[in-house]
């Protein structure tokens, strides 16, 4: 009786079973499309390369044999571009190259395509199309210093921007010709050969928004004047001990030249320190640094092709700092003399003067 009973209660279960599917599959039917619903295999492995107001999206062409195409949309899918997809080997590289793109952030849409236009599922990509906003914002590697060494130039640099990759330098040889070099940014120090003396190097750092960049950025060029006094034969009306003329010129701030105390005590309160460029140079600017109690009464640039008749090319008479950056009109002279009157005795150091054509 017990056996009958358990036999009686799964027979009903499973005519309850029955009735049910039968139920949901007449609830369901109508959204069933016949033959089934048939997906292309998606777009696989997708990578961007951006560019200048351009983009290039690649992926991997899948293991389906009945892909022909791909969409690839953008701009919540107001614009869009048809790519073709060939009957090749499945790995094979899918490339979609968006040109004129304006500068922005896009969000791509890629779905792939058969013969009778059944879709894949959406892969989503963001991608990054650069232009002159970018440009505008990327800056020039730093220099540290700028080392004149008989007529090489050698240049320091401070760290270049992590997405900088190179920094293209050009400058004038002695024949006339500009030349132009490449400092990696994995490098610190270059040594320019036979520069024109007074000319300048000029540079610029070349940048990659992105290490798949399909291309490169530069930014402005800049221009750095080259110091005609480094190195340069120097005179003094005077120097204290080792403090020298010399050591105003040997490109050094922490060496310096200091006249004597008698010197600035003098009738005339004059101190001056004299530079010979080897030859008739165009200067029209002059920089030099000043330390020391002195109050000074006036600064005069005074230029000679003989050392016996000079001619005045500036004088300055008040608003001194302890960094004076002069500029007059072009003169063309072997020797150039600064000559320092003081209004007030007090000490006098010069660690640095320097002399340029801008």
């Amino acid at each position: 009786m017990q056996k009958y009973s358990v036999y009686s209660l799964l027979t009903m279960l499973l005519a309850i079973l029955s009735i049910s599917c039968s139920k949901m599959d007449a609830t369901f039917r109508e959204y069933v499309v016949p033959g089934g619903i048939t997906y292309v295999g998606k777009a696989d492995s997708v990578a961007v390369y951006p560019g200048r107001e351009r983009l290039k999206i690649t992926w991997r062409r899948g293991t389906d044999p009945n892909t022909r195409s791909a969409v690839v949309y953008w701009n919540n899918k107001k614009d869009s571009l048809i790519v073709p997809v060939k009957e090749t080997n499945a790995p094979d590289v899918v490339t979609a190259m968006i040109d004129k793109l304006p500068e922005g952030t896009y969000t791509f849409q890629i779905y792939t395509r058969d013969a009778q236009n059944n879709s894949s599922i959406r892969v989503d990509v963001q991608g990054t199309s650069y232009g002159r906003i970018y440009e505008s914002t990327i800056l020039s590697r730093p220099i540290s210093s700028v080392k004149i060494s008989g007529s090489n130039v050698v240049m320091n640099w401070l760290a270049a921007d992590t997405a900088s990759f190179s920094t293209e330098i050009k400058f004038i040889d002695q024949a006339g010709v500009e030349q132009k070099v490449f400092l990696p940014a994995s490098e610190d120090d270059i040594t320019l050969p036979n520069v024109k003396e007074g000319s300048y190097i000029t540079y610029r750092s070349l940048y990659r928004p992105s290490p798949r960049s399909l291309d490169t950025f530069y930014t402005v060029y800049e221009s750095r004047p080259l110091n005609m006094a480094a190195g340069k034969t120097v005179k003094t009306s005077s120097a204290q001990g080792t403090n020298t003329g010399a050591l105003a010129v040997d490109e050094l701030t922490t060496t310096n030249w200091q006249p004597t105390d008698a010197d600035r005590k003098d009738a005339d309160k004059t101190v001056w320190i004299s530079i010979d460029l080897k030859a008739p140079k165009e200067f029209n600017a002059i920089r030099f640094l000043r330390a020391g109690a002195g109050v000074l009464k006036s600064c005069k640039v005074l230029g000679s092709d003989n050392e016996t008749t000079w001619a005045p090319l500036f004088e300055k008479t008040s608003g001194f700092t302890t960094t004076e950056d002069i500029s007059f009109n072009t003169a063309t002279r072997r020797y150039v003399r600064i000559e320092y009157v003081f209004e007030t005795d007090g000490t006098f150091n010069i660690p640095e003067v320097e002399i340029y054509k801008r």
